[in-house]
């Protein structure tokens, strides 16, 4: 891992810590959605999954108040993410990424009741994560490979999103099928 996602990494692991403490939710999603920026940038499997693990959080903190052995969610997930930080603090990148691929099943396990809607909420949130991917400029194809979703997820999602509207970049119909025409002359 590049020492510069790994510090990416580390800041926003340690801000997701800090969120958690404070079961805020909407602090969450805005860590998560600034997490796919290093993503964008690095294009790398770390960054994508930190950003996922933040996204998930925030839905399951937002709809959900699960407690298990007489704890509350963000206790069990508290201590889970601060190892996962000092893994990777130590430069055991191989244990991290073991580590937050187990913490990502103990968020789907975290109650049965649960466990279909978080699989689901990861789920969207590869989806999600990678829209904001393709609108950082990286192609569907790379978007979808680095989430490990298929294409036409991501080209589902898509269509039902208005990314031209967030990107500001909006071009009418018109002018777009004109400058397509006119590449082809």
């Amino acid at each position: 891992m590049e020492d510069a996602v790994k510090k990416g990494i580390l800041q926003i692991l340690n801000k997701i810590i800090r969120a958690v403490v404070k079961n805020d939710s909407a602090l969450l999603k805005l860590i998560s959605e600034d997490s796919v920026q290093n993503a964008g940038i690095y294009q790398d499997e770390d960054s994508i999954t930190i950003a996922v693990v933040g996204y998930a959080l925030s839905k399951t903190c937002q709809r959900c108040i699960v407690e298990e052995e007489g704890k509350p969610l963000h206790t069990l997930i508290l201590s889970e993410l601060q190892k996962a930080r000092d893994l990777l603090e130590k430069g055991n990148e191989q244990e991290y990424r073991k580590h937050i691929k187990s913490l990502v099943k103990d968020i789907i396990s975290i109650d049965n009741k649960f466990k279909i809607y978080i699989e689901e909420v990861i789920e969207k949130a590869k989806i999600k994560k990678g829209s904001a991917l393709y609108a950082t400029g990286i192609s569907m194809g790379r978007a979808s490979e680095l989430l490990g979703i298929s294409q036409w997820e991501l080209m589902n999602y898509l269509g039902k999103t208005t990314l031209s509207d967030q990107t500001g970049e909006a071009v009418p119909t018109g002018e777009r099928l004109a400058f397509a025409r006119g590449l082809f002359k």
